[in-house]
């Protein structure tokens, strides 16, 4: 994948600690989970949940694989790869096919979802031996609605031979749950199955911290830490002959963990302390990175703490992390002790991620800088690769911290605020973006970002089919594309392809492939929204447009693109030669990607393409028809995009005059012909 650097350190388990204990309980519930298919693992943090997954398969001959889930894969796209990735760890055959197909770009569609998925299931099927897929904290991507359609698919088509392990801390909210367990196909562990009981805590206490309890102490201990078994390890790490349990635990602390790390901290020494803070600046940390940042001096510090702390969990391959709570403890304590400090490593950290083209975890330490213009600066440098990768919620949830004077300083972030919500169909938000971006371009006389928003505000009408609208800035944005140097012939390129798309939407084809072909655009900027189909349709050309069309289908993972869907052209070209049921279909198919990836402009399409259809197969109910092209306008009015509505309402008029309501019909006709006329689309006039 092109957009993804897998970390190897993800798909390695933990290695626990020699002072982890290995329950019966637990392992016989293990034992009897992996009788069904789905296993799923929820409760809260600290409860031992990743060792004692990790341990079990250590001591088990299981083929499995391990995917720890983190905050930068909450994306379709990243998850996928990881999960991909972590089966050819341990099978380097599996995967090829999909290699193959492959090819982010951004906002990934149903149908590229399930052809992911096929492959993925086509792929696990050639696995001969049993095979248990692991997935760590997936509670981080469990609000990703097409993460979440995926492995809905994925549990209900699983080989027999495959089981898969979900750990998290939530459960997750997927509608075939229960009607697996009805199938005795589902098993969860839950907190229950993780706390220590009081005998328990007896045992691990004196066989590996050599300390013997009393009865009342044990009870003590219980009831304080109802089991958890961090605050329990915690407990016995700052436990001393001389102190009694009540010494140790104050009742005046109502965060027991909290209480217990700062009692582990205060008893290091103050070079330790110091060592335990830097680590802690990082997520995953290697002895390389730790060498690149503070020298032989840090890998040694490391070699020390690696070998006594329980909280440092080892990853493999010389790489660390801390465990979650333990590194928000870090974090909290940084604030405290040295705040400047803190953002400074974190600054230096941005920079070596920048270089190795990390974008996500560049562009994290930099939220941790309390450094607003520094952060700006980054996320304009690292904002056309989230986008590109589809993580627009982390893209705006990191431009929504900086406030409005630092925007204005950093005035492109404004053009990928316009992306962002025109990817998103939210038009009108698109533009008010692109529009200040413009403004302050203009003010500091760069031609690039003037090109760019001009662009910007161009692809809003080529999305909404108001091409009138869209000439002047894109005349505008090749103009400006040419003053400036730091344009790549590329994007200029996509700049002539869009004019070209415009003069499709005036009606125009004949003129939009003599520029075409003038310019010398590749055929591979044609395909770019179906621009090459639309030309053969406009000029009539219909079994070369559906050609055209069924062989993007099988290509690679595109935005979403408003009236250039494939399916949708396809609904359109079967009515005109009469294929209704294949019409209907693609546009079942539309308003089904519609729903799945919130556009409602490629939604509404869908509708009306199906009215289309509907209105021609079914003569005695007429209708079915109406409404499909109402629900088509209901859409289209939440756009605010009057233009939008056109093509619908001229459906209506196919509608009203078959009911034999002809003054309605020639209003809707004349409201539709108004609305073409507006914008200079003669071919739909």
């Amino acid at each position: 994948m092109e957009n993804v650097t897998v970390i190897q350190s993800k798909l390695i388990p933990p290695v626990p600690q020699e002072t982890y204990m290995r329950r019966s309980p637990f392992i016989k519930k293990m034992n009897e989970a992996l009788k069904r298919q789905v296993v799923l693992v929820h409760c809260g943090p600290g409860y031992g949940k990743s060792l004692g997954l990790s341990q079990y398969f250590r001591d088990h001959n299981h083929l499995y694989s391990w995917y720890t889930v983190t905050e930068e894969d909450d994306d379709i796209i990243p998850f996928f790869a990881y999960l991909t990735a972590s089966i050819k760890r341990i099978k380097p055959d599996f995967g090829k096919s999909i290699d193959d197909v492959m090819i982010p770009s951004g906002f990934v569609s149903d149908e590229e979802i399930q052809q992911w998925l096929a492959l993925f299931i086509n792929e696990l099927c050639e696995i001969t031996e049993p095979l248990v897929i692991i997935i760590d904290d997936f509670h981080l991507v469990d609000y990703v609605f097409q993460i979440n359609i995926f492995m809905e698919r994925l549990i209900k088509l699983l080989p027999p031979h495959v089981r898969i392990v979900i750990s998290g801390r939530t459960r997750p909210k997927w509608t075939n749950l229960l009607k697996l367990k009805m199938n005795n196909r589902l098993y969860e562990l839950t907190k229950e199955d993780f706390v220590f009981s009081k005998e328990e805590i007896i045992v691990y206490l004196e066989d590996y911290f050599q300390i013997r309890l009393n009865g009342d102490e044990a009870n003590e201990i219980h009831a304080v830490t109802e089991g958890w078994a961090i605050a329990v390890n915690l407990l016995a790490l700052q436990w001393s002959e001389t102190e009694t349990i009540k010494q140790i635990i104050d009742p005046a602390f109502q965060n027991v963990f909290d209480y217990l790390s700062e009692e582990v901290f205060k008893r290091r020494s103050e070079e330790e302390q110091e060592w335990l803070l830097k680590f802690a600046i990082f997520p995953n940390f290697s002895y390389e990175l730790i060498e690149r940042f503070y020298g032989k001096e840090g890998v040694c510090q490391l070699d020390n703490i690696a070998a006594e702390h329980a909280f440092l969990q080892s990853l493999g391959d010389n790489t660390f992390r801390y465990h979650a709570l333990f590194a928000q403890f870090l974090k909290n304590k940084w604030q405290e002790v040295d705040p400047r400090k803190y953002a400074e490593l974190n600054k230096r950290a941005t920079k070596h991620y920048l270089e190795e083209n990390n974008h996500f975890q560049a562009t994290y330490h930099a939220t941790l800088t309390d450094d607003q213009p520094f952060l700006a600066d980054i996320l304009t440098k690292t904002a056309s690769s989230l986008i590109r990768s589809g993580q627009f919620d982390w893209f705006l949830e990191v431009y929504q911290r900086l406030d409005e004077s630092v925007r204005d300083a950093y005035y492109s972030l404004y053009y990928y605020e316009g992306e962002v919500h025109r990817y998103r169909a939210f038009y009108e938000q698109a533009r008010r973006a692109y529009q200040r971006c413009l403004e302050h371009a203009e003010e500091h006389h760069d031609a690039y970002f003037i090109s760019r928003s001009n662009a910007g505000m161009a692809h809003i009408y080529l999305d909404t089919i108001q091409p009138a609208l869209a000439e002047s800035y894109l005349i505008k944005a090749i103009h400006y594309s040419q003053v400036t140097d730091k344009m790549s012939e590329k994007e200029r390129d996509l700049l002539k392809r869009q004019f070209a798309e415009n003069l499709v939407n005036l009606g125009r084809a004949k003129d939009a492939k003599i520029w075409v072909q003038t310019e010398k655009l590749d055929a591979s900027i044609l395909r770019e929204g179906n621009l090459d189909a639309r030309i053969h349709l406009r000029m009539g050309k219909l079994e070369e447009a559906e050609n055209i069309l069924l062989e993007h289908m099988g290509e690679k993972a595109k935005l979403p693109d408003s009236h250039r869907e494939a399916n949708v052209l396809l609904s359109l070209i079967y009515t005109m030669i009469g294929d209704l049921d294949r019409a209907i279909k693609e546009a079942e198919l539309g308003i089904k990607s519609g729903e799945e990836r919130k556009s409602r402009f490629v939604e509404a399409v869908g509708h009306t393409r199906k009215g289309h259809a509907e209105l021609i197969a079914y003569p005695n109910d007429i209708e079915r028809a109406e409404r499909s092209y109402e629900k088509a306008i209901e859409l289209m009015e939440q756009l605010k995009v009057s233009r939008t509505k056109a093509e619908p309402f001229m459906g209506l008029v196919g509608v009203k005059v078959r009911k034999r309501l002809y003054d309605e019909a020639i209003q809707d006709g004349n409201y539709a012909l108004k609305e073409t006329a507006k914008v200079n689309d003669d071919w739909l006039s």
